[in-house]
């Protein structure tokens, strides 16, 4: 197992909203991908449309508490993100 749980939707109103609505059942780094958002926003709360399966749509949940030694943690997520990242790009069914 990898330093996050992953979960894989195929559709999902936002991956933050599902986050936001499940957070207390969910384990500190989390990770919610999906093939297509209905009502996906960004930064800003800004609102994007994509087509399904043409852009990586994911939210991590981040328990800050958890985690102390924040200013390492950026550099320490983005490498595990990385990582986890890849091995679902390799063992995913094309």
């Amino acid at each position: 197992m990898g330093l996050f749980n992953i979960i894989l939707l195929d559709s999902v109103d936002s991956t933050n909203s599902y986050l936001k609505r499940n957070y207390e059942k969910l384990d500190d780094l989390t990770i919610v991908f999906s093939s297509f958002q209905t009502l996906g926003r960004g930064r800003m709360n800004r609102k994007f449309y994509s087509k399904k399966g043409e852009s990586l749509l994911f939210s991590i949940l981040i328990i800050l508490c958890n985690h102390p030694q924040v200013n390492t943690f950026p550099l320490i997520l983005h490498s595990a993100a990385f990582y986890d990242l890849l091995s679902i790009a390799f063992f995913r069914k094309r």
